[in-house]
Parts: C-alpha cells; structure tokens; sequence
C-alpha cells in the first residue's frame, strides 16, 4: 500500500516519546545516559528540534532495539519535507 503523501512520515521522536519509553517504564534521565547524550539533547529529539544523527540511531537500536529503523524514520521523514516544501 502506498504512503499517502499529503501526510509526512510519523516521526521517530513521536514513537519514543508516546510508545517507546513509556513502555520502558525507564526515566528521560537514565535513557539519556544510556544513550550517551545529555537529557536536554535527548529532551531536544524528543521533541523534534534535533534530529536523530546516524550515531543516536545506532545508540537507540542498542537501548530499544530495532536495528536501523530510528535511522530509517528519520530519512523517510527528511525526503518527505525535502519533496513537499513549497
């Protein structure tokens, strides 16, 4: 099935934020020092000012698994707004 293209990708700070690391039951503190970055830079991803460099992906898919999906989401996401900008 297609990708409808009026709608950009879900974002994988979305997924952290309301799936991920509420089914964690970890803090944004703990899950930022096993992710190697402060909790502000992670509190920036999450809420999408920062976007998820291929060394955080590679961090994410250790501390939550999915291997190199994080990555995958945030191009998906980058080429949808680089098409679909005025």
């Amino acid at each position: 099935m297609a990708r409808n293209s009026l709608i950009p990708p879900t974002s994988p700070a979305a997924i952290l934020r309301e799936d991920v690391i509420p089914a964690s039951g970890r803090t944004l503190d703990d899950l930022a020092c096993a992710i190697g970055i402060s909790r502000e830079q992670f509190e920036h991803i999450l809420n999408e000012k920062k976007e998820i460099t291929p060394e955080i992906a590679k961090t994410l898919a250790k501390v939550f698994g999915g291997g190199g999906i994080w990555l995958k989401m945030q191009k998906e996401r980058e080429d949808w707004f680089s098409e679909n900008s005025p």
